[in-house]
């Protein structure tokens, strides 16, 4: 696609903040006609082209409608509509005033004469019996051109110029049904000049349609399979800068706080649950803020355009992005803990005491858990504002700042102090890492979460789903 759109290797290879108008102009298009679509949609595409570029664009859609596709073009550049569109739409204040194919629009222009002298020919013209006006130094006529031929020749005029109307149609059409609309006002020369000559426009109802034919269908490519969305949704989560230190700190950390607990904890304290909880603090911090990028980042790097062209459905993006942030949530801790136990064996081989694995497989399962619940809420938070920063510092509110607020209400409220769980997620979720958790604490956990989780991300999705992606 990038050699299609006329983009050469070396211009590729340039970062896209460098581009000039033109080249992101070629970009765009080349991103659109990755999908294979049946129906391109553009908007202004000929704006920052030169004009080698210009008659590029138009061969490249005159190629797209000819092999079977759509084009829908929307533009201010009348006289690039009128040399490449079939079919025509006239928008004015909000509602179609015209439409049609563009031999039915500019059929009504009529005819364009210049004579060595105009009033003459006026003269001559109606003294025929057909209407006529002087503008811009030609005089415009509903004749047909036989007709103000045979006319100037029988009234001894000389003709200069002799064509149809229709090179300035387009525009005089459109002036006058947008008149009402236009920030500046027609001429009154441009107006009569219309009124006087005939012409006039198909004007349509806003229900009516034109059929026009088309080549056969185009092959409808087959649906993405969900598998290959979740690839590349992981792949994202690697192939970025800030994504694989993220995930590489993963290791790095585990590494970190193990050796600490090696070299500070005493040693009688040596168990896995010491590891686990050293462990344990940085990943409540890291893994969210993967879940916030997984989604964010796509607004943050404004590569969502280009995912929800290629994957139009975006609850399936959605939907690969949430499985993914689970999965690695998981895998991550499991690496941590893994990262822990080795430390657990070097630590008491070191001190020479004996290995106490202290956390069982339901300890160690509810601590990925509370984790899980960290990285929901951290995908939550980026679905909700689709901004890194916004995202990240709503995390830490979460996490710091009302925990301290609520144990500032269990300290002075014997009320909250009572009931606070109901409704401080962070309070029943921190349960998992130190607790049995009985049947309260999990009713606890599941009312907290319908709050500060589900109906947050309900709502996220919901604007997500109508949000203009830019």
């Amino acid at each position: 696609m990038i050699t299609r759109v006329g983009l050469t290797d070396e211009e590729a290879g340039r970062r896209v903040r460098n581009y000039s108008l033109g080249m992101r102009q070629r970009l765009g298009i080349a991103t659109a006609l990755l999908g294979d679509p049946e129906v391109l949609i553009l908007d202004e595409p000929a704006n920052g082209l030169d004009p080698a570029g210009i008659r590029w664009m138009r061969d490249l859609l005159r190629g797209f409608a000819d092999e079977g596709g759509t084009v829908l073009l929307s533009s201010h550049l009348l006289h690039e509509i009128e040399v490449i569109a079939d079919d025509i739409v006239v928008i004015g204040n909000g509602r179609i005033v015209a439409g049609g194919t563009k031999e039915e629009l500019l059929a009504s222009a009529g005819v364009l004469a210049r004579a060595t002298d105009n009033a003459a020919l006026v003269a001559a013209l109606e003294a025929a019996g057909l209407t006529s006006s002087v503008a811009d130094g030609a005089v415009f006529t509903d004749a047909d051109l036989a007709t103000v031929g045979r006319v100037a020749f029988a009234a001894g005029v000389a003709i200069t110029e002799l064509r149809t109307a229709d090179g300035a149609g387009l525009e005089e059409m459109f002036l006058e049904l947008t008149a009402e609309s236009q920030r500046e006002q027609t001429t009154p020369d441009h107006a009569d000049r219309r009124r006087s000559s005939g012409m006039t426009a198909t004007t349509l109802e806003a229900t009516a349609t034109t059929t026009v034919a088309r080549p056969d269908k185009r092959a409808v490519p087959a649906p993405i399979p969900f598998t290959r969305v979740l690839g590349v949704e992981l792949r994202k989560m690697f192939d970025t800068r800030s994504g694989f230190w993220l995930m590489a700190s993963i290791v790095i950390l585990s590494v970190v706080a193990t050796g600490a607990a090696i070299i500070f904890a005493p040693d009688d304290e040596l168990t896995f649950e010491t590891f686990a909880a050293a462990i344990g603090a940085p990943m409540s911090v890291i893994l969210p803020m993967i879940a916030v990028l997984a989604v964010s980042s796509e607004w943050s790097q404004r590569s969502a355009l280009t995912t929800f062209t290629l994957v139009p459905s975006r609850s399936r993006v959605i939907g690969a992005k949430a499985l993914v942030v689970v999965a690695v949530g998981a895998v991550a801790m499991l690496v941590a803990g893994l990262v822990g136990a080795v430390g657990n064996l070097v630590g008491t081989a070191i001190a020479d005491v004996a290995t106490t694995w202290d956390v069982g497989v339901t300890e160690f399962a509810q601590i990925i858990l509370a984790n899980e619940v960290g990285m929901l809420m951290g995908f939550m938070l980026g679905v909700l504002f689709r901004s890194s920063p916004a995202a990240i510092v709503g995390y830490f509110v979460y996490a710091l700042v009302l925990p301290g607020i609520s144990s500032a209400l269990a300290s002075t409220t014997d009320w909250w102090s009572e009931n606070g769980a109901w409704f401080d997620l962070n309070w029943a979720s921190t349960r998992l890492f130190d607790s049995e958790m009985t049947g309260e604490m999990w009713a606890q956990l599941g009312v907290t979460s319908l709050i500060w989780l589900v109906v947050p991300l309900a709502v996220g999705l919901r604007v997500l789903m109508r949000a203009e992606i830019k």
